[in-house]
This record gives C-alpha cells, sequence and structure tokens, in this order.
C-alpha cells in the first residue's frame, strides 16, 4: 500500500495483524474470521511495525522462545525455524530482531509497516524474508509512503489516499 501520512496505512495493517478491533465488517485470513478464531488468524500472520523498539529487557533468544511458544511451535520446531532464519540474526538491529519474530513461524501473511527508512542491510534481509514468504506461497502486504520501496520489494501497488469528509467537501 502506497500513500500518504494518515491516509490510513498503519491503521489497516494494525487490523490485519488482530491489533485493533474492526467496528464493522468482516476480517479472515486463512479462511479464520479474525472476531471468532483471533487465535488461528493470527498464526498466519507475521507482522513488524513502523517503529520497531528493542526487545529489552528480553535478549534475543528470550524473544524468539516467547514467539515459539505464542505461535504454538514445538521446540524442535522452533530450533528447526532459528537455525533456517540465522542469516536473519543481528543483535543490535531491532528491526531485524522484529522481522525475525516476524518470519519465525512461516506465516502465510507478511505484514511490513513502513521500512523506508530502514538501513540498507536491513532492507537486504527484508527482501531475503520476502523472498522466502513467496517461496513457500505466501504473500506480503507492505505499507509505505516511498512507491520506490514498494517497487524494491516487487509488491503490487495498492494507492490509499487521504479521503475528506463530505461535511467539509461541501462547504
Amino acid at each position: 500500500m502506497v500513500g500518504p501520512p494518515g491516509s490510513g496505512k498503519s491503521t489497516l495493517l494494525a487490523l490485519i495483524a488482530g491489533l485493533l478491533r474492526p467496528d464493522a465488517g468482516l476480517l479472515s485470513i486463512g479462511g479464520f474470521d479474525m472476531r471468532y478464531q483471533p487465535a488461528q488468524a493470527k498464526r498466519r500472520v507475521g507482522y513488524v511495525p513502523q517503529e520497531a523498539p528493542s526487545v529489552a529487557p528480553l535478549g534475543v533468544d528470550e524473544y524468539v522462545r516467547l514467539l515459539a511458544e505464542l505461535y504454538g511451535l514445538s521446540d524442535s520446531q522452533s530450533a528447526e525455524r532459528s537455525r533456517a532464519l540465522a542469516w536473519l540474526r543481528d543483535d543490535a538491529s531491532p528491526r531485524r530482531t522484529r522481522l525475525l519474530g516476524a518470519m519465525l513461524h512461516l506465516p502465510s501473511l507478511l505484514l511490513i509497516d513502513e521500512p523506508r527508512a530502514w538501513p540498507p542491510e536491513d532492507l537486504e534481509a527484508l527482501e531475503h524474508a520476502v523472498d522466502e514468504v513467496r517461496r513457500e506461497g505466501g504473500a506480503l502486504l507492505v505499507a509505505t509512503r516511498d512507491a520506490a520501496v514498494a517497487q524494491r520489494l516487487q509488491a503490487r501497488v495498492i494507492a490509499l489516499g487521504l479521503l475528506t469528509p463530505v461535511a467539509e467537501r461541501t462547504r
């Protein structure tokens, strides 16, 4: 999704990730209704927020163990995925740590909020992660105000614009 600040990109991703409840409508992920089967729907989504704060006081390993438990991964599944994603680990990069967490359970939908300000090495890691999600048959949804970032990730573009309320248009 490409759109200006305030157009609803981050809000839409938060809705899809299950962090916000919709006021109306239906949101289904992998055939699971977010309202009635939120745990099953959320297990199919990996989400990297716009702001990627440190996971402190947890270390990266503790963060990965916590997410593995939340996603219902066994110890062997978690260890296997951690080994497969070792290329992504960078203890000094909160974004890469969040991306590692989002990729841990091999999501069918990867949500990335505003990667335009990421350092080049983190963007390269994101490109590699996107390739992995696609190889596994998953999809990517990126929210950004920079069409070049969407193009770099080879994403289809959905343009969002600011909507002016009807009352303001009639003045």
